[in-house]
Formats: C-alpha cells, structure tokens, sequence
C-alpha cells in the first residue's frame, strides 16, 4: 500500500504502475500460479506454486542471461535451468 506523497510516489495510475512493475514476470500470466521472491544469504530465490489444476508451460522473464538452480519439493530433484540471453527462463509446473 503506498500513500500519496508520503511515499515518493502520486496516485497517478501509470506512476503507480511504474513503481510497483516487477523485475521478474511470468508470461503468459496466470492466476493459478503464485510466485514469491526473497534473499537469502545474498542469493536470489524465486517460489513459484501452481495452486491450479491444470499443468502450466510458459517463461519467468528474470532480466538477463544466467544459471539458475530448479528445486522441486514434490519429487525431491533438483536440476540445473538457464535463462536465455533476453533473461528467459522456462517453467513447467
């Protein structure tokens, strides 16, 4: 919740917009698919969660090219993703 001119933003919808436009975006976008992000210890970490039924295929643009490390609780692997050079990532879950 941001207030305006309290913090450093207006009420204007495309500032607002702006300010909260995340770094990270799933595409195509779902509304069964929530996504966390936090830091821990100075390492990035990403929590997507397909609370739909259906199976999900589709991209995490993560801003630019680099490893990634796939942790799946449900099977206990873990495997090694890339993102592309435009900051791709894919996603099935």
């Amino acid at each position: 919740m941001l207030r305006d001119g309290v913090d450093s933003v207006t009420a204007r919808p495309d500032d607002l917009a702006r300010e909260l436009q995340p770094t990270q975006r799933l595409e195509p976008a779902c509304d069964h698919i929530a996504c966390g992000r936090f830091v821990r210890d100075g390492q990035l970490i990403l929590l997507l969660v397909n609370v739909g039924q259906a199976q999900y295929a589709g991209q995490l643009q993560v801003g630019k090219a680099g490893s990634w490390v796939v942790l799946d609780p449900a099977t206990g692997s873990a495997s090694a993703a890339t993102a592309d050079t435009a900051g791709n990532l894919p996603v099935h879950l």
